[in-house]
């Protein structure tokens, strides 16, 4: 585990199960329903630590001394379609900058 992201899962293990978030559909308490994509739309359950330590890395691949896993960061990132303005990378999506609030979200 080289980003030590010890609370991220596709499937959360059942002793941490009480710590796992709800959603609410038609007042009801749900998880996040089981798709055909689900894992790599939104399968990755994580805390906010595990999020803020993976956004650091991938904000500065640089700061890591595993070799790999900076070159697979640069690779993920690297720009591989253009769809109108946005270029797609490893799932990322990419503007140029400067770029308009507008833009962003349409």
């Amino acid at each position: 585990k080289p980003l030590v992201l010890d609370h991220t899962w596709i499937n959360v293990p059942k002793e941490e199960e009480a710590h796992y978030a709800w959603g609410y559909r038609d007042g009801k308490a749900v998880h996040v329903s089981p798709g055909m994509l689900n894992a790599e739309a939104y399968g990755v359950k994580t805390n906010v630590k595990d999020m803020a330590s993976w956004v650091m890395v991938n904000m500065k691949p640089d700061s890591l001394q595993d070799t790999s896993l900076r070159q697979g960061i640069a690779l993920a990132q690297s720009r591989y379609w253009r769809v109108g303005a946005m270029y797609q990378g490893l799932g990322w999506e990419m503007l140029n900058w400067p770029v308009e609030a507008k833009t962003v979200v349409e």
